[in-house]
């Protein structure tokens, strides 16, 4: 328990952020993103891949921010279709809908669907 609590801890975007690349490893990158998907923005571009990737989207539609270009899809999508019928055809109320809207615009529009 001890050492899970002391997991979370360092499993924080204040730690994350002062950790060199060079002492990254795919381990920690696999947590991160477990964790929260927006963190995959502290996994160091080197041990990005397209399933950790997809597994940060999954987590964090923020995710998608920090996505190599190169990894996106029409697979990915995907992942934006409920969002994006649920706020299909109804004006954005808030700041998380507006940025949805965003996020599948900018996605759809990179792989050119």
């Amino acid at each position: 328990m001890q050492d899970e609590q002391k997991s979370e801890e360092y499993l924080s975007s204040y730690y994350l952020s002062r950790i060199p690349d060079e002492y990254f490893n795919c381990e920690m990158a696999n947590e991160c993103v477990k964790k929260d998907g927006w963190y995959l923005r502290f996994v160091p571009d080197s041990l990005k891949t397209k399933d950790l990737c997809k597994a940060a989207l999954k987590n964090s539609i923020y995710a998608l921010e920090f996505i190599p270009k190169s990894f996106l899809d029409k697979e990915m999508i995907n992942f934006f279709t409920p969002h994006i019928e649920s706020i299909r055809g109804k004006k954005v109320q808030n700041r998380d809908e507006s940025c949805i809207a965003c996020l599948a615009s900018i996605l759809i529009d990179l792989i050119g669907e």
